[in-house]
């Protein structure tokens, strides 16, 4: 089935208002709040994927090496993440989260659950359910989609 433009448009353009709803909404974790979006995302990923190769963290950020690269620096000064050489190879170099990164993805965590419980709050518990279904539907499908 082909989907129509507007509905494409309209999913985006929702998607996006849902998500600013809930991360950029009235709670907020101050130590975050001193970070870009950028850095954000780059604990995401980590959390997420585990130590990752800068090019990798470039590509999943969907940025320049160069502009991932200033990130980390960023972030290795803030002590949120650290640098490991690869035994074998040490030129190869992979990004961990430090245990101060690990707390703040617990407290941006913490404040989006807060959010996401006042919403679920509002809805029965069928719609609940059927909203976790859907989501996971999506989430499946975008896993497909990678995949191939």
């Amino acid at each position: 089935m082909e989907v129509n433009a507007r509905e494409l448009e309209a999913l985006n353009c929702l998607f996006l208002r849902v998500l600013a709803k809930i991360f950029i909404g009235p709670y907020h974790s101050p130590e975050a709040d001193e970070m870009t979006v950028a850095q954000k995302r780059l604990l995401y990923i980590l959390d997420l994927n585990g130590p990752q190769r800068m090019s990798e963290i470039a590509r999943l950020s969907g940025v320049t090496l160069p502009a991932a690269t200033a990130v980390v620096d960023r972030l290795v000064e803030a002590g949120l993440v650290e640098r490991h050489s690869e035994p074998n190879d040490r030129r190869v170099v992979r990004i961990a989260l430090t245990e101060k990164g690990r707390k703040m993805i617990a407290s941006m965590n913490s404040v989006h659950e807060r959010r996401l419980r006042d919403v679920l709050e509002k809805l029965t518990p069928e719609e609940r359910t059927a909203l976790v279904e859907h989501f996971r539907s999506i989430y499946d499908l975008l896993t497909l989609i990678e995949t191939r």
